[in-house]
């Protein structure tokens, strides 16, 4: 039987420990209070700390919803200050007849190299 299922059942736990005397008996009880107390305040924590971001939560909506915001509008704020794509350099149709773009930065695609072995060359590929 393994060591918490000895601990869960009383009758196992009476049979694991009739050999300790009593001054043994209090040490392991104490021991285990310890160690409820310390179970006990992390749990208390853990309530502490989710009390605390929920209460965050709240407080943020409050603020949004006096100044008129909306998750929409921080979504809007994230696309407007991300990079501008790069308007593509160079065009290829490919044997499955779907353009291949490539803004001439970064790795040359695959399909643009088999372009260039195959003995064409790049600049003939811009677009104008």
């Amino acid at each position: 039987m393994d060591f918490i299922s000895t601990l869960r059942r009383k009758n196992s736990l009476r049979k694991a420990v009739k050999d300790l005397d009593s001054a043994q008996l209090e040490k392991v009880v104490s021991d285990l209070f310890d160690i409820l107390e310390h179970a006990k305040a992390i749990e208390a924590y853990k309530e502490y700390e989710e009390q605390a971001r929920i209460a965050a939560i709240h407080d943020i909506q409050r603020k949004m919803i006096e100044a008129g915001l909306s998750l929409k509008d921080f979504a809007d704020l994230n696309e407007s200050n991300s990079h501008p794509k790069v308007k593509p350099k160079y065009r290829l149709i490919g044997s499955d007849g779907k353009p291949n773009e490539w803004s001439g930065r970064g790795r040359k695609p695959v399909v643009f190299r088999d372009y260039e072995e195959r003995g064409g060359n790049i600049e003939d590929l811009k677009i104008i």
